[in-house]
């Protein structure tokens, strides 16, 4: 199957790949799934959510 994104979000996507090690078709599944956790759970705070991705980002410098 394929689909057309948005040429801005595939150009994010492939940066903060990257940065994460990861594919341009990963980050955006690992987008997706946070947008999914957080729709299924609206009450969840969202301060919760900065925490994950302030840690993944602090490793990736400290392996630079």
């Amino acid at each position: 199957m394929s689909i057309r994104l948005n040429l801005d979000l595939v150009e994010k996507a492939t940066i903060m790949g990257k940065a994460l090690n990861r594919t341009t078709l990963k980050q955006i599944e690992h987008w997706a799934k946070i947008c999914e956790m957080t729709e299924d759970n609206p009450d969840f705070p969202a301060k919760m959510l900065n925490a994950p991705v302030s840690m993944c980002l602090n490793e990736q410098s400290e392996r630079a």
